[in-house]
């Protein structure tokens, strides 16, 4: 059986889903992904992909599944190229999403594409199903060198492209969460 890389991004429990929808996502044709964000979930050390290349309909389609493998298909979706699939994709993930999830989920925090990361802050805000505030926390205190990535990411596109709506940095939306869950992981402030 073909290993696919995406399996490094969920927790073992999932491989089998994670592979039938690869299968069904990318015609069984392995993607060549980019080294990926290494992240530790419950203990286990995940590898997420940098971007996805999927055709943006099988992937769609993937993610409407019911179940473990529509919420695998949506994950994966937060990594696409392209940022309206990703905008979809952590809007399914915040209605549907699970604890696994929140490493995609914090991931897309450190993306350029603005209603991406107001997702993410109304999502934190409402409690939405697929935010665990405390799976957060756990993340950014378990995986300090990729929290402090995100934040760097976040800072940088604030700078690049948000500053003008944003004057004062802590007023980024993706700043914002990411400081709360700095607090939150006992992390020191930056």
């Amino acid at each position: 059986m073909t290993v696919y890389a995406e399996e490094q991004a969920f927790p073992a429990a999932l491989r089998p889903a994670v592979h039938t929808i690869v299968q069904q996502v990318a015609g069984g044709a392995p993607e060549r992904l980019p080294a990926g964000y290494r992240v530790v979930h419950a203990g286990e050390a995940l590898l997420l992909p940098v971007r996805v290349y999927y055709p943006p309909a099988a992937l769609l389609a993937g993610a409407a599944r019911e179940g473990e493998a529509g919420l695998v298909a949506l994950c994966l979706g937060t990594r696409h190229h392209d940022g309206h699939v990703r905008e979809r994709c952590i809007q399914g993930v915040l209605e549907r999403g699970v604890p696994w999830a929140m490493p995609f989920v914090l991931q897309a925090l450190g993306d350029y594409v603005l209603p991406v990361v107001l997702h993410i802050e109304a999502g934190r805000a409402a409690s939405a199903r697929g935010w665990d505030e405390g799976v957060a926390a756990r993340l950014a205190g378990d995986s300090p060198a990729w929290f402090a990535t995100l934040e760097r990411r976040a800072i940088s596109y604030w700078n690049e492209y948000h500053r003008a709506r944003y004057p004062q940095r802590q007023a980024y939306p993706a700043c914002r969460v990411l400081a709360a869950l700095r607090g939150d992981a006992a992390l020191t402030p930056r």
